[in-house]
């Protein structure tokens, strides 16, 4: 697993032979936050990177976190939405 960003990374020995395409599978079920001032929220998926090739399948120990912005931004629910809206950059 190599981090893009950092060029960090871990590598372990291949027990399955030539390793075929990479995939993630889910850990347990995704986890919700809780809604902000503005109705958005933020949920958390965990899952695992698994490999597999000519002799089975290998998974890494670390999980895998990808964090998501759920809800909706409504301007209703902004209370300074027109100082906001005529504001100068």
């Amino acid at each position: 697993v190599v981090d893009i960003a950092t060029g960090n990374g871990e590598s372990f020995a291949s027990t399955v032979g030539a390793f075929g395409v990479p995939y993630v599978l889910q850990v347990g079920a995704s986890t919700h936050g809780a809604v902000n001032a503005v109705g958005q929220g933020e949920t958390v998926t965990r899952g695992r990177l698994v490999v597999g090739g000519g002799r089975g399948s290998q998974q890494t120990s670390e999980l895998l976190e990808r964090r998501s912005t759920y809800g909706m931004l409504s301007w209703r629910r902004i209370n300074n939405y027109r100082d906001l809206l005529h504001a100068k950059p």
